[in-house]
């Protein structure tokens, strides 16, 4: 996956899982923007982690 698709998937876990959470709460806006924030936020962590897995493979 290139890293444009692991943010874009973090993303997408976080509105879907943000969503769910507003519409049972009932405070969508809230939880959708927290949703997105700590969705970009696991994106960038996974990309990050997969970049020096890569990079710790090809030192060897």
């Amino acid at each position: 996956m290139t890293n444009e698709k692991i943010v874009s998937l973090g993303i997408t876990i976080g509105v879907v899982l943000g969503t769910t959470v507003g519409v049972i709460t009932n405070h969508l806006l809230f939880w959708l923007s927290t949703g997105v924030i700590i969705g970009s936020a696991i994106g960038t962590s996974l990309m990050k982690h997969r970049k020096g897995k890569r990079d710790n493979n090809s030192t060897k």
